[in-house]
Order: C-alpha cells, then structure tokens, then sequence
C-alpha cells in the first residue's frame, strides 16, 4: 500500500502527511485529556465540510502531547513559513518573549470574537493586541479529603495554600520534581517570590491528576495522599460524589490553563473554514462533556453558581519573560522544598 493510500484510509478523513509549515492550513494541537475527542471531531466536521464542497484542508493533528514533527513552527521568522491556523493550549512556546516581540508583533494575526456562555465573562481573555484568540479553559480547582485534613479548616482560595498549618498537606498537579508552573506563577504575581517559599514548605508531592483520584477514592488504605489537592476540574469531577470529598471552586477563581488559536490574516478561506470547526457549538458541547469550559454562549459549562476564573492577564503576560519567569519560579520553590533532594534523586 502506497503512502497516499495509506492517509487516504484513515478513518478520521483528514490528511495528515507532510507539508512545509507554511502550507499547512490547520496544525491542531491541544491538552492530552481533550486530544481523542478533539481529533475525532474534527474528523466528523471534516467529512461535512467535503461533503459541502468544501476545499481540501492540509491538516496535522499531533496524536501525542509534543507537537509532533511541527512542534518548533513556533520559531519561524516569516509568516508565509507559518501554518493558517494553529491552536494551542498552555503558556508555552507561543508565549515566549521571541515568539510575541517577533512574528506576533508584525500585525500577521487576527483574533476572533468569541462570546462566552451565561456566566463566563470573555472580555478578560480578549487579546487586546488581537494575535490570540482563548476559546476554552481548562480550569485548575481545589480538592479536599477530609479524613486526612483531619481538624485543619478548608482552604477557601489559592491564598490560603500559604498557610502554615497546612505544612505537607498539599500537592498539587506535577511531578515528584517540578508543580504545575501556572500555581507558581499564580502565586507570584500576587505575593512575589515569598509566596513560592511559603508554599514550598507545604508542598507535599506533585502527581498527575488521574493519581489523585485514585488515592482519595481509597483514603483508608493508601497511607499516601494529604488533605489538599491543586488539581484539574476534568478530574475532581470524577470525585464529586465521595462523601469525604469537597470539590472546591476559589473564591478568587479557578487557574486557567488556556486553549487558544492563532489564525493568519493571509490565509482567509482556510481560516473561516478551521475556526467554523473551533467555535461550533457541536465541538463546544464535545469538549463541555469532558469538563473543558468553551467560550460558546450556546453551551451551558456547568459550573458551580458564582465560579469565577483566575487569568494571569495580558499585561503579566506580555510584560513579563514568561519562559524566564517559569525557570525562576521552579527554582525558587526547589531552593525551599525541603524534600527537593529525595525526590529528585528517587528517595523515598
């Protein structure tokens, strides 16, 4: 079977060979938690969209988290080396100072107008320099087991982490020796490098959360686990309905972990074809399901009354060196983890 034959089997019915960059009209990147339903969708549209008369799409899905063989598009120097429209997801590459000072500053993008549904204000999350567009959020939450808070009061919001009583009672979404980088820049912004040595020192671990779920759902016999946990809202939502559980939506909003699209002014018929797909209610409503909140106002996301979202901001966005702050960050709070050693060296 030819190369050709091969792609044209494919049961998701969109090409996926390779192009130069610049030729791509879709390079669809996005969380590993929404990327199955995200590909099978576009898949479904894809087949409408031909069946319509629609022109054929050059299109790359990344079936892994690293953006596959486009995962450096980030880096070109001229736009016609730039695919039409690429979505993304998380403070990245597409958010280092070279990319924003560099391609995004020369007026190549164009953002679209989105509204959020009842309840969701989209006016912070509008790019006022109209390069990103942030068409869905993938909220981080609070989770609670009470048989191991035992007598401690429960947090109420990402300040409250930075007390003392809750030393070892926390972990939060990472790895045995790197947290989730959105907590820490979170906590920065408001309390400077002060509040990432006070949470170091009630940090216990940092787990996917798909770990967390699994332990709180046994807390009698898993000696590990703490009272508290930062963790996705995709994956407390699998722990609702425990009775020594408490799901915990910050009175100072949940972190958001941004799902975003930059689309290319010079590619316009390719542009309203893959954005139609992005912004559909029937997408929306896909990615709602799993937990993912759109920025659809024909989808209702779900969330608790008065839930409220923590966004960093473009003005911290665009005035700092994210990809600088993110090492500064992480260094400081491994400086003041006491278990940084043992856990970075596999100890116990």
């Amino acid at each position: 079977m030819s190369d050709v034959e091969a792609v044209q089997q494919q049961p998701l019915a969109f090409t996926e060979a390779a192009f130069p960059a610049g030729e791509l009209d879709f390079l669809g990147n996005t969380l590993c938690a929404l990327r199955g339903t995200f590909r099978s969708a576009f898949g479904e549209w894809v087949q409408e969209y031909n069946a319509k008369g629609g022109a054929a799409l050059n299109s790359y899905l990344p079936e892994k988290c690293n953006g596959g063989e486009y995962a450096d598009v980030w880096q070109a120097e001229a736009i016609a080396d730039f695919p039409a429209v690429v979505s993304g997801f998380g403070f990245g590459n597409f958010f280092r100072r070279s990319f924003l000072e560099g391609l995004a500053a020369g007026g190549h993008f164009q953002s679209v107008a989105l509204e959020g549904p009842a309840g969701v204000a989209a006016q912070p999350f509008v790019d006022p320099q109209q390069d990103f567009t942030i068409y869905g959020l993938y909220p981080y939450v609070l989770m609670v087991d009470r048989t191991k808070l035992g007598a401690l009061p429960v947090p109420s919001s990402w300040s409250d982490l930075l007390r003392p009583e809750y030393t070892d009672q926390i972990i939060a979404v990472g790895s045995s020796n790197k947290i989730s980088e959105l907590l820490l820049l979170t906590l920065y912004k408001k309390f400077g490098d002060d509040g990432i040595i006070r949470l170091a020192a009630n940090i216990k671990d940092g787990w996917h959360g798909r770990v967390m779920v699994k332990t709180v759902e046994a807390p009698e016999s898993n000696t590990e686990g703490a009272g508290i946990y930062v963790i996705p809202w995709i994956f407390a939502q699998q722990c609702k309905d425990s009775d020594h559980v408490s799901i915990i939506w910050p009175e100072d909003g949940a972190l958001v972990n941004p799902l975003f699209l930059l689309t290319r002014k010079s590619k316009p018929s390719a542009v309203q074809a893959v954005t139609e797909f992005i912004t559909s209610k029937s997408f929306a409503e896909q990615a709602t399901a799993q937990h993912f909140v759109m920025l659809n106002s024909g989808v209702d996301p779900g969330l608790p009354e008065g839930a409220t979202f923590n966004w960093l901001g473009w003005d911290f966005i665009r005035g700092n060196d994210l990809e600088q702050l993110k090492a500064h960050v992480q260094e400081v709070f491994q400086e003041n983890w006491k278990y940084a050693g043992l856990k970075n060296s596999g100890g116990c």
